[in-house]
């Protein structure tokens, strides 16, 4: 019993076809969520080095605060600022 070439291209199809559906639903979102808290987790590192290293400096507290105030959004640092 021989198979024909066309009965095996259906099954590469079907199975191309889902995996492109599976990488678009479930692998792009899942990657992009983790491009975005990588970035995030970036930013709140490089906050926290720059707070240790004014403190090895010797800096003053209040110069520490304005340069560690320029990581917050701009609409957040309005009520930081009055307290």
């Amino acid at each position: 019993m021989t198979l024909k070439p066309s009965a095996c291209y259906g099954g590469s199809a079907i199975n191309h076809a889902l995996g492109a559906f599976f990488a678009n639903v479930v692998c792009l979102p899942i990657a992009f969520k983790l491009a975005v808290r990588a970035g995030e987790e970036k930013l709140n590192q490089s906050l926290v080095l720059d707070g240790i290293v004014g403190i090895a400096d010797g800096q003053n507290p209040r110069v520490i605060e304005g340069v560690l105030k320029n990581y917050l959004a701009a609409s957040k640092r309005g009520s930081a600022e009055e307290e």
